[in-house]
């Protein structure tokens, strides 16, 4: 039998606890009530309740305080990261509006780090927006750019996900 969250190999039918990931098992045992696929390990298709440690890594499941805090900073640190490169580049480029996303960005940041879900929607839509602004300007874009905006765009959602996570494990 295996633990219902991590997929950890339940020794005894009695147990309450995993001893893998330590979260109490239901009364059936770890079960959740259908035997087809609790005797499947961790990953496998047959088991909807298990998910590699890979997917877990880059899909936080938010179920703790701590998890819903560092999902909110990642997203914190790539906001507060792409206000000090915009400041670099506008302040070469003697563009002085460019400092207006400096501004958000570092604003945004702060905000996310102190777990505000309207500031990690804020930091998507406004990453989005510029994003926006740079292909209808024209301007080309290489293909690792691309790579850095999707990594970018994956971790405000993830700081979206972390925030309400956080909010609702509040109420």
């Amino acid at each position: 039998m295996f633990c219902q969250y991590c997929g950890g190999k339940i020794d005894k039918e009695s147990a309450k606890f995993c001893k893998t990931c330590g979260k109490p098992l239901n009364e059936t045992g770890g079960k959740c009530g259908s035997d087809t696929h609790h005797e499947k390990g961790a990953g496998s298709k047959e088991n909807p309740h298990m998910t590699n440690d890979f997917l877990k890594r880059f899909w936080p499941e938010m179920e703790t305080d701590k998890e819903c805090i560092g999902a909110a900073k990642v997203a914190s640190v790539v906001a507060a990261f792409l206000a000090v490169f915009f400041a670099i580049i506008s302040l070469n480029a003697g563009n002085n509006l460019g400092l207006i996303d400096v501004a958000l960005f570092g604003a945004i940041a702060f905000f996310i780090w102190k777990m505000s879900r309207i500031a990690a929607v804020s930091a998507l839509i406004l990453y989005l927006f510029e994003c926006y602004t740079t292909i209808s300007s024209g301007t080309e874009i290489k293909p690792l750019s691309w790579v850095f905006t999707a990594l970018y765009i994956y971790a405000f959602v993830v700081g979206i996900r972390g925030t309400f996570a956080y909010q609702k494990r509040r109420k």
